[in-house]
């Protein structure tokens, strides 16, 4: 199947070459202020890399993930060296750092099983940590995704703190000179406009460039867009971007109404990376999490934030004839 893709894939890879690459910077729109950095570490990358290492063919699935720049996202347990390696890495190739934080206390209400830090001091010494490592390099946060829009199973005291936080964490970093900021509130598919702004406003959006959208889920481009306008409009105009590494063929949703979240089957690659979103207030299409990456045990894969190549390779097949691949069709 992949070989028989292999012409399709060159196609691909030539189109993907330039949005990786972000074009002269609009003025405001921090996530133009540089060329992205693509980590060669990475999951899709690094494996690409080892099969040319053996001598073995080339994936095409591997060769064209792995050619895109993607989020990398820092937990409570990631120290600020990690931080420090990213950043001065893609400073070195001239480019810049998209990354995500995401390490609250009280995650396991909400199913994620990546443990947050212990106590809202403990948070706010690790925000000022990275803060101090990001400094005066180029560079793009999403503030943590989906950490806002699952706070409704918290405590009363703990929502109050998480919102309290996740301020803390966007007047921190919208300090800086040359960082923007974005605050994850979820999904259009998930928060209706009243709820999604309330949070917003509270988690301080005024000091943050906007918002970011659909990180963790499959919905629409089109339908994000949309939502993202409206959610703009009760927040003061904000702008936003879109996560777009899988929503290739939109979400799955069961009978009943349920949008499978855990390695849905047929789902596929999205609109890749870029800039030129044609939107005013759209400020890029970027895959705020790896192709590939497991959301859990479910299906067969490997714990949630894991590389399963096998995945990446499902979602690339099912990516041909995709409506929204490899770059973004409005549908009406």
């Amino acid at each position: 199947m992949l070989r028989r893709l292999a012409p399709f894939v060159a196609c691909l890879l030539s189109l993907a070459a330039a949005p990786a690459v972000a074009p002269a910077a609009p003025v405001g729109n921090p996530m133009a202020q540089a060329p992205w950095w693509v980590d060669p570490t990475w999951g899709a990358a690094r494996t690409a890399a080892d099969l040319r290492d053996q001598g073995l063919p080339d994936d095409p699935a591997m060769s064209l993930i792995g050619a895109q720049p993607y989020a990398r996202w820092f937990v409570a347990a990631s120290p600020p060296a990690a931080l420090r390696r990213e950043l001065d890495s893609a400073s070195a190739d001239g480019r810049m750092a998209v990354f995500a934080v995401h390490g609250l206390p009280h995650p396991m209400c909400t199913g994620d099983p990546t443990p947050g830090h212990a106590d809202a001091a403990s948070y706010r010494d690790w925000i000022d940590s990275y803060a101090a490592v990001v400094g005066d390099h180029p560079a793009v946060v999403v503030v943590e995704p989906d950490e806002l829009a699952a706070a409704s199973c918290l405590t009363p005291a703990w929502r109050a703190e998480r919102i309290t936080l996740v301020a803390y964490a966007v007047r921190t970093f919208a300090a800086l000179p040359r960082t923007g900021v974005y605050i994850d509130v979820g999904a259009g598919d998930w928060l209706n406009l009243r709820k999604a702004a309330s949070l917003l406003r509270r988690a301080d959006v005024a000091d943050a460039r906007g918002f970011a959208l659909n990180a963790t889920h499959f919905d629409w481009t089109s339908n994000e867009v949309a939502y993202g306008h409206r959610l703009s409009r009760l927040v003061g105009g904000k702008h936003f971007i879109v996560n777009t590494a899988m929503n290739g063929r939109g979400p799955r949703v069961t009978p009943t109404g349920f949008h499978v979240w855990c390695n849905p089957s047929g789902r596929a690659l999205g609109p890749l990376p870029t800039v030129r979103t044609g939107d005013r207030l759209v400020d890029a299409f970027f895959w705020l999490i790896e192709p590939g990456l497991s959301s859990g045990t479910c299906r067969g894969g490997p714990h949630v934030g894991t590389f399963w190549q096998a995945w990446a390779s499902q979602l690339y097949a099912a990516s041909t004839g995709a409506p929204d691949f490899p770059l973004f069709a409005r549908r009406r």
